[in-house]
């Protein structure tokens, strides 16, 4: 069976099918042109593939062609019934909204993306300014979106289209503070529009994480504790790299180019030696707080009388 962009499984009978509808999809999300003459050439090729009618009915009903989008919408539910279950409940959740039944619609959604959530095209209409929720009313609807996407965020990984809605979402929801405290302190670069951390270990810590802003704030908490004592320790070595050279080569020294490779290998030698202090230090002094941290837990609890069985 062929697959869509987020590896799920798709009724498409040939990969040219399968090929239109997927670039009609990055189309949608993208805001482009295109995704109605990609989707005319996925039906013409096959009639009966319902998730083509029903992109075909988004793809309407954002150029605001309602009738158009309305008569895609009734065509996809008359061929949903032959379709997979992941179809079927697609399909609904899509045409809810555009059946203006918007309740129904972020409740079907909410039930599809438990089950499916790298389902981005029944994910997609319920977010942005404009979504199912965005254009609800609602006083909490900025929390309400930043939610449902934080929650499916381990599913998506780095996903362009994902990472810019749930971006948007962090925005709208007032997280701009990590985002720009990252860049400044040299630990994030905005790529294409999005803000990546330049630590690829880093990156992939948080991304696997499903509360990615908790960590982003950790490493702005840790930078900002060590960034003196960073400093320091940077200073220190300089001034030891410096002593050994002179020890060394002497005070008028001046390196040639065959010195050049050991000096390379003292510095790194050198700035390893640092980094093994530093994190063997950290991880003994984490210890020591955690014993700290549960000793004065377990006294809270005996002071308190928390814990203490009941008198019968």
């Amino acid at each position: 069976m062929f697959k869509d962009r987020y590896g799920l499984d798709l009724s498409a009978g040939s990969s040219a099918v399968r090929d239109a509808y997927v670039a009609a999809v990055d189309c949608i999300f993208a805001a482009t042109l295109g995704a109605e003459e990609h989707l005319g050439r996925a039906i013409a090729a096959e009639p009966e593939f319902a998730l083509a009618h029903v992109a075909l009915a988004r793809a309407h009903f954002i150029l605001a062609k309602v009738p158009e989008a309305r008569a895609a919408t009734a065509r996809a539910r008359e061929l949903a019934a032959r379709a997979t279950p992941r179809e079927q409940g697609h399909v609904n959740a899509i045409a809810l909204a555009i059946e203006g039944k918007p309740v129904e619609a972020l409740a079907a959604t909410r039930e599809h993306i438990a089950a499916y959530p790298r389902d981005a095209m029944v994910l997609a209409p319920a977010t942005g300014v404009f979504g199912l929720i965005g254009f609800s009313g609602r006083q909490e609807r900025e929390i309400e979106q930043y939610e449902l996407l934080r929650e499916v965020a381990p599913a998506y990984g780095s996903d362009w289209w994902f990472d810019y809605s749930f971006a948007f979402a962090a925005c709208e929801y007032g997280r701009l503070d990590e985002a720009r405290k990252l860049i400044d302190h040299g630990l994030a670069e905005v790529v294409d529009g999005e803000v990546v951390l330049i630590d690829r270990t880093m990156g992939a810590i948080v991304a696997r994480t499903g509360d990615p802003v908790l960590y982003l704030r950790v490493i702005l908490r840790m930078f900002d504790a060590t960034r003196e004592s960073i400093d320091n320790l940077a200073r220190d070595l300089v001034r030891a790299l410096e002593q050994l050279y002179t020890a060394r080569f002497g005070p008028k020294h001046v390196p040639r180019p065959e010195d050049m490779a050991e000096l390379s290998r003292i510095v790194l030698d050198y700035r390893d030696l640092g980094n093994r202090v530093v994190a063997n230090r950290l991880n003994e002094a984490v210890r020591e707080q955690m014993v700290t941290a549960v000793s004065e837990f377990t006294a809270e609890i005996l002071l308190n009388g928390i814990g203490e069985p009941k008198a019968e």
